[in-house]
């Protein structure tokens, strides 16, 4: 064999490899593309709020890990459903945040809202099964939007719609909040509490938010505020509300969770709000958590006369039973 076809058979074969190679990393390429095996780029949901969204609630899924670990029915996964190796499987998948945020629109007679999930992996597949089955159109009283879940990029997932505002609404709107068009501040996309709630209060959407839910309850809102003398004095004391904010963290003990509360208002408010919220309003709201889901919420709500606001600094405890119960029922 002559040196010139030795040399003639070894570039063949580098060029095989490199050919090989170069195929390869395009299937694999392809398949990570299609099926979103690679990991997105993290989208702040928080820089997406819209400017005059009035509520805003960010559930960041990294600092919940702990606790999906505790929760998550790993026996049940394995046994009824198709997940392969759940325990290290949805540990990738899961997204880095969730966000909602919801906009009073007069304008179009309606609240509008968004749900947003930043994907880390796997979203060309959830978005395949959701716009498929489309469970949120199960929940009739709401207009989702007719295309459904958007996906325009990697990373990011949303679906918007939108609920009817009541009649009679905005004129009381009108009558007993004085309108502030002005942009309204953000959450922080920085930050990195597992969960963080913030509404603004200050143009009447307490009342507006209200009307809605009791409305796709079957309720005549107008009636009853005229009818409930309490329905009628937290009217009144919800027209001196400004902001609130929740924030929420776990902590080292299992089972556990810091929840710090600020609801701001108009300082001549501070007598009411003791008494109906910091007072009645608390051990109401502790009994129905006892009772109703079996978690105690230890601390109490004091007036902060610096920040013009009712304050707490809490504990919830005894939450994950209710969320390993709510999951195992889920997937059965």
């Amino acid at each position: 064999m002559s040196p010139q076809f030795k040399k003639g058979c070894l570039i063949s074969i580098l060029v095989f490899i490199v050919v090989s190679i170069l195929v390869v990393t395009i299937i694999i390429w392809q398949i990570s593309k299609g099926y979103g095996l690679s990991s997105a780029p993290y989208t702040p949901i928080a820089d997406k709020f819209s400017d005059r969204a009035t509520c805003q609630i960010i559930l960041r899924i990294p600092p919940a890990s702990p606790i999906l670990d505790r929760v998550l029915p790993w026996e049940q996964l394995k046994k009824n459903t198709p997940i392969p190796l759940p325990q290290t499987t949805i540990p990738m998948a899961l997204p880095y945040e969730l966000g909602f945020w919801a906009t009073t629109e007069f304008a179009r007679n309606q609240v509008s809202f968004t749900l947003a999930i930043n994907e880390k992996r796997l979203g060309p597949i959830a978005y395949e099964i959701l716009q498929s089955s489309q469970p949120w159109k199960n929940i009739q009283q709401i207009e989702w939007d007719k295309n459904g879940l958007q996906f325009p990029q990697r990373g990011y997932l949303s679906l918007t719609g939108s609920i009817k505002i009541p009649d009679g609404v905005e004129e009381h709107v009108l009558k007993d909040w004085k309108i502030e068009n002005k942009p309204i501040q953000k959450l922080d996309s920085q930050s990195k509490h597992l969960c963080e709630v913030q509404m603004d209060l200050a143009n009447g959407d307490f009342l507006v938010w209200t009307a809605c839910i009791l409305n796709a309850q079957g309720i005549n809102w107008e009636e009853e505020l005229k009818n409930n003398k309490f329905a009628g004095m937290i009217y009144e004391i919800a027209k001196k509300l400004r902001k609130l904010n929740i924030i929420m963290d776990t902590t080292p003990t299992p089972d556990e969770m810091d929840v710090k509360v600020s609801l701001q208002a108009e300082p001549e408010a501070q007598g009411q709000l003791e008494f109906f919220l910091g007072g009645m309003g608390f051990l109401m709201l502790q009994d129905y958590l006892k009772n109703q889901f079996g978690m105690t919420l230890e601390g109490k709500l004091s007036w902060d006369s610096n920040q013009s606001a009712l304050t707490g600094n809490l504990k919830l405890k005894n939450y994950e039973n209710f969320l390993r119960t709510q999951l195992a029922s889920f997937i059965k």
